[in-house]
């Protein structure tokens, strides 16, 4: 019988929300993942939400950047003579309210750092401050076989539950960025060239992928989902910046094979068919055949089709393949225009002849 390597057992970010949320008031999660894959954002994932109605205070700490005054500070109390420590209000134990608490980068820390927030991972205490009992804490760090400086000593780590975290998925990351205004040429290129956001963990496989951050190779930019957002944010402004400049910031950004691809698929945008064509011509404006631009239209329209534009929109759509008329369907039913579309008469009669895509 084939044996399951339990070691690289892994969960997606959603999960390890969803997990912390579970049982971060009692235990300690430590989110172990590459660099850039989104460990950060899990914070804004939570729900601030509490058993008993009491909102939770976000709280965000890099650990990084902490020096031992900036957790507590020593107070003598002159009644009784000793001496009391007193927490940093970032930490938001002086509200009494619930908090949740994200240590990030704790595995970066100096020993001195880590050892003074030992307490607060394993007794939910800073000094004498207990937490409330509804505070969430958890941490994140990267891969020991990452090469960027983690290192817990074991005393140290049996204080956590180490959960390792692995990338989203392009399918996964796509999703997200539809949500959350990821620029469609961005879109579109990851989609196109999936492989983008594989691990290097993958062994050999991945070996010759320049794209994708490798522990073995120099320090470069690579993609991540981290680097492929400022990306977007890059390609939003290239009327401002130029082609070369705006080059030069993506090959900085997402390194030189994936900037030189996303390049390609801007160059392809410029070619598309004016929006008012299809729009006011939906059953006679021409069709790319290029996949790449059927792509790009249709991650477009996802990001500015509104109601009233809908109807002439999907009579166009159905003169697509049926894989892109899909790859429009899911990414509007999966983004916040969900209701927009449920009342488009033309969406519901293809989402009930293809509710199986769904």
């Amino acid at each position: 019988m084939a044996q399951i390597n339990l070691a690289n057992k892994t969960v997606s970010l959603q999960e390890a929300a969803r997990l912390i949320e579970a049982v971060g008031t009692t235990v300690t999660i430590m989110l172990q993942g590459e660099p850039g894959i989104g460990k950060s954002s899990i914070l804004k994932m939570m729900s601030d939400k509490t058993p008993s109605d009491l909102p939770r205070i976000k709280s965000y700490i890099d650990v990084t950047n902490l020096d031992l005054g900036d957790i507590a500070m020593p107070w003598i109390n002159k009644e009784d003579g000793c001496t009391h420590y007193v927490p940093n209000a970032r930490f938001g134990l002086h509200t009494g309210a619930p908090v949740l608490l994200m240590l990030d980068e704790l595995s970066k820390g100096p020993d001195a750092i880590q050892n003074m927030l030992l307490p607060l991972c394993l007794e939910r205490r800073m000094g004498e401050k207990k937490n409330h009992k509804e505070t969430i804490i958890f941490a994140t760090g990267n891969l020991s076989g990452d090469g960027v400086g983690d290192k817990l000593k074991p005393h140290a780590m049996n204080r956590f539950t180490v959960v390792k975290v692995r990338k989203p998925t392009y399918g996964e990351w796509i999703e997200w960025g539809i949500a959350n205004g990821i620029v469609p040429e961005v879109l579109a290129a990851v989609k196109q060239f999936p492989d983008c956001l594989a691990s290097y963990q993958d062994g050999d496989s991945q070996k010759d992928n320049t794209m994708i951050y490798h522990p073995t190779r120099a320090v470069q930019a690579f993609v991540s989902p981290r680097s492929l957002e400022k990306a977007s944010d890059i390609v939003r402004m290239r009327r401002i910046i130029g082609d070369d400049p705006m080059e030069a910031a993506l090959i900085g950004t997402v390194g030189a094979t994936f900037a030189q691809r996303l390049m390609t698929f801007l160059h392809v945008a410029d070619q598309l068919p004016p929006r008012d064509n299809y729009l006011t011509n939906p059953e006679t404006c021409m069709v790319p055949t290029d996949p790449m631009a059927l792509c790009m239209l249709v991650f477009s329209a996802v990001t500015w089709v509104e109601r009233k534009d809908m109807d002439a929109w999907m009579k166009y759509l159905q003169r697509f393949s049926k894989e892109h008329q899909a790859l429009f369907c899911t990414g509007i039913w999966n983004s916040p225009k969900q209701g927009m579309a449920a009342t488009c008469r033309p969406f519901v009669d293809w989402a009930r002849l293809n509710k199986y895509i769904l």
